[in-house]
């Protein structure tokens, strides 16, 4: 970027950082205020697994952004409160394929409500053209980065 502003750059990569610890605080405080005892974390990996049945624990962790030990204490959680279960991968002998149960079902639909309130909290300065043109940004920045060059 010729020319940048870093000063620009840097306060833009703080506010992003800003909105994800922020954003992740306040999910876990609403969890609590439903009554359901999991982390930002734990509640997330049942959002994956539910959308991504059979996944193994090494996807897991890159969808997740954590490390596969981080990821391996999730799911030994989620395993221990029958809200995840284990299987062999049907194609990877040295893998596990990993599904969400019934009662991680009725856990997560519980826990949307906590995200759609702080979603909606968030967002409620933005009106909806401008809620449309922040995704449209942020799918922008993912791509860029996702892009390789």
């Amino acid at each position: 970027m010729p020319g940048a502003d870093y000063e620009l750059l840097q306060r833009v990569g703080l506010l992003f950082r800003s909105v994800n610890v922020n954003f992740r605080d306040a999910i876990e405080s609403a969890l609590g205020d439903l009554g359901v005892e999991l982390s930002f974390a734990q509640v997330s990996t049942l959002f994956i697994l539910s959308a991504n049945p059979g996944i193994n624990g090494a996807q897991l962790a890159r969808y997740s952004m954590v490390s596969p030990q981080a990821m391996t204490s999730v799911l030994r959680l989620l395993s221990e409160r029958r809200l995840a279960a284990r299987s062999p991968h049907p194609h990877n002998l040295r893998a596990d394929s990993w599904s969400i149960t019934r009662q991680g079902e009725e856990l997560l639909h519980r826990s949307r409500e906590a995200f759609d309130t702080v979603t909606t909290r968030m967002l409620s300065d933005l009106t909806a053209k401008q809620i449309a043109q922040l995704e449209k940004f942020l799918r922008g920045c993912a791509q860029a980065l996702e892009t390789k060059t």
